[in-house]
């Protein structure tokens, strides 16, 4: 009897000993990952405030070149060219920050945007698939499930495990990538965008300007002409004169609707600045919007992900 309960007191610390140690595994399991979690938490924290701090470094050299004016360096060409002036500028590259800043109206915005000028602009970039792409593209921002012929609808993204079309406009352009064929097709993200903007003729680039009202190729190759010159474009009537008779009139029988779809300066810049920290690295992303007041650039925009 002394023996089968020495047995059964043997076998109790056993199993005590065995939980004890399961619960010190699940403790430090635990604490570990909350210790992971935490540093997480600070990696985006640090990774946020590097970007915040490339956004300020980039304003800074917005106003240096808003400021640098002259008789041959009008505000407006500065505010045209803005880009070239800001990557030019050392206030803006610093350490790991990747920093991208756009012309409101240099992408063709697919919200508003007809069939026509999204095939238009998708062959124009020589892509062989432009039918199938715009397809899938209408399919995800309109309302109802039914696929177009070279379309793909919700039944087509769920078969493969993917998120479904939205159904409506598109949020931003990144959700450009969760469509079909868009995947990869980092030439697109120059020339497809959310922001519901005119044209900037001295800015955006030949896929895009052709899918404005007259505008012809002749066009919009003495627009990029000009641009590499370093000049631009400040009155589409008088550049019309300077085009090849058919390219003339083709401008100026849609002279009304070309204007009200264009603009000479960009409505507005879009920044996009990311940054990170710890390893493995966590990345933040900031997107601004500038529009200028006068010889300034105002926020009018601020996004974090």
């Amino acid at each position: 009897m002394s023996a089968r309960r020495s047995g059964f007191i043997l076998l109790t610390a056993l199993w005590m000993m065995a939980g004890i140690a399961t619960l010190a595994t699940l403790v430090l399991v635990i604490s570990r990952d909350g210790i992971y979690a935490s540093r997480n938490r600070v990696d985006l924290t640090r990774a946020e405030w590097l970007a915040r701090g490339c956004v300020e470094r980039t304003r800074a050299a917005i106003g240096e070149a808003l400021a640098d004016t002259s008789a041959t360096r009008t505000l407006v060409l500065q505010w045209t060219r803005l880009d070239r002036l800001v990557s030019a500028s050392t206030a803006a590259g610093v350490g790991r920050c990747v920093v991208e800043l756009r012309a409101a109206g240099s992408a063709l915005d697919v919200n508003d945007a007809t069939d026509d000028q999204i095939r238009a602009c998708l062959a124009a970039a020589g892509r062989s698939d432009a039918d199938a792409l715009t397809d899938a593209l209408l399919d995800w921002r309109d309302s109802d499930d039914v696929s177009r012929p070279l379309g793909a609808e919700s039944q087509w993204y769920f078969s493969r495990r993917r998120p479904g079309p939205r159904n409506g406009p598109l949020q931003e352009r990144r959700e450009l990538r969760l469509i079909r064929g868009f995947e990869s097709a980092s030439l697109l993200d120059t020339l497809l965008g959310t922001e519901a903007d005119p044209v900037a003729v001295n800015n955006a680039a030949i896929p895009v300007l052709l899918t404005v009202p007259g505008m012809s190729l002749e066009a919009a190759q003495r627009l990029i002409d000009a641009r590499q010159r370093g000049a631009m474009v400040e009155d589409l009537l008088q550049f019309s004169s300077t085009l090849s008779e058919a390219a003339r009139d083709s401008m100026i029988s849609q002279f009304a609707a070309l204007s009200a779809a264009t603009t000479i300066e960009p409505a507005a810049w879009i920044l996009t600045a990311t940054d990170s920290s710890g390893h493995p690295a966590a990345y933040s992303t900031i997107e601004v919007r500038f529009v200028r007041t006068g010889d300034r650039a105002a926020i009018v925009r601020w996004r974090n992900w």
